[in-house]
């Protein structure tokens, strides 16, 4: 059966990684744009080099995962960088993910032990609640305490993503990670330079992500998959239970793509 992806950023050329190494050649991937990657694409400045569209970074805790997105280039092509995040608050450039240091920095030691006293007190007793979250303020409010959350988590929402009070749980779950005392002490002291909440190092292709996306394509060309770019796709006709058609239109005309059941 061919297999049809729709749009060629990093998730649809990651699909097809996949399909590729799967040992699946029916596969054809349409792009409008004239480039790979998405909003993770390289754009080309000539004798300037080349510039990423925006701040992108690999990073993951899962080592499979890493080894196998490293796996696409040569063993030289990769820099490996510290995780170095911060964020402007209270006039101050907080690290983030904060040490207890930076908090009682920025935001004043009376604030600074009632994040604590808080945090605590939900470290103790979160194994005994019995209710689940839904929202990203129940679910950090739950984990962290009300002072660290609406000093810290509720403004980073705000500005990022909207009313946490209108946000799903599986935002929360996914974006902020709750350590244990004794990891946060660990590495405060720097007795520990590993974590199992989040990546502490970073990778980076020399050259441009655009290597990655590119290396893809080669791959998914060697074994006769077709890749179109300048494509863009002008309607799906489709029934209640499938995707019969898809309609495409190119420099090279128009191209209707039927779908077998």
């Amino acid at each position: 059966m061919k297999t049809y992806i729709l749009g060629g950023g990093p998730a649809g050329l990651a699909l097809l990684d996949g399909l590729v190494d799967e040992g699946h050649s029916d596969v054809v991937l349409i792009e409008a744009s004239d480039q790979l990657g998405g909003l993770a694409k390289s754009l080309d400045w000539s004798a300037n080099g080349s510039h990423d569209l925006g701040p992108h970074k690999l990073f993951t805790l899962d080592p499979a995962l890493m080894k196998r997105v490293m796996g696409l280039l040569p063993e030289d092509a990769w820099l490996e960088r510290e995780k170095v995040s911060s964020i402007y608050m209270n006039g101050h450039y907080l690290p983030y993910p904060p040490s207890p240091f930076s908090l009682a920095n920025v935001f004043g030691l009376a604030k600074f032990f009632k994040m604590c006293f808080g945090y605590g007190m939900k470290m103790l007793t979160g194994p005994f609640r019995f209710s689940q979250p839904k929202t990203f303020e129940e679910d950090l409010v739950g984990r962290m305490g009300t002072p660290l959350y609406e000093v810290l988590f509720k403004p980073i929402a705000l500005k990022l993503w909207g009313d946490p009070k209108n946000l799903d749980v599986k935002l929360s779950k996914g974006r902020v990670q709750t350590p244990s005392i004794l990891e946060i002490f660990a590495r405060l002291l720097k007795i520990k330079k590993t974590s199992e909440f989040e990546a502490l190092t970073f990778h980076y292709p020399k050259g441009g992500l655009q290597r990655i996306w590119n290396r893809i394509e080669e791959k998914a060309q060697a074994k006769q998959c077709r890749v179109l770019k300048k494509t863009r796709v002008t309607k799906i006709q489709a029934s209640p239970s499938s995707v019969d058609e898809i309609h495409c239109t190119s420099e090279n005309g128009t191209e209707v793509f039927k779908i077998e059941a």
